[in-house]
């Protein structure tokens, strides 16, 4: 396990560098709300949501919003992306990244995490919580 402020960081500095790739103006938030300080968490499972949302939601047409979510609300953990799906998505997802995330989850926290995914009028939503 490791800090859940260094994964923040990481996170951010990720961000930072997919802003310099698609222009600051691109419409990226990363909301975060809660005392992370003393938050152990599995290392580089929140990055795999991360890089999905931009890797299938980012629009070279269309500058559509991306948004992540953390927030610490004892006992949980509640990671969450939203991304709109690109119309005539040349990218195939087999979601891979998904399954070997959701393995990693199993072996590290058991029964103890939420890992859901659904789609609403074109808008792809991935919420994560951890005890």
């Amino acid at each position: 396990m490791v800090s859940l402020t260094e994964e923040v960081a990481f996170i951010e500095d990720y961000i930072a560098l997919q802003k310099l790739r698609l222009g600051e103006d691109y419409p990226i938030q990363f909301e975060k709300e809660g005392a992370f300080k003393d938050v152990q968490i599995l290392p580089l499972s929140l990055i795999v949501l991360v890089e999905n949302a931009f890797k299938y939601g980012v629009s070279q047409k269309n500058k559509t919003p991306i948004l992540f979510q953390l927030k610490l609300e004892e006992p949980h953990i509640s990671f969450v992306t939203e991304n709109f799906l690109k119309e005539n998505e040349s990218e195939s997802s087999h979601k891979i990244g998904l399954q070997n995330l959701r393995s990693r989850l199993e072996l590290a926290y058991h029964k103890k995490f939420d890992l859901k995914t659904e789609v609403i009028k074109n808008k792809y939503i991935v919420i994560l919580k951890l005890k």
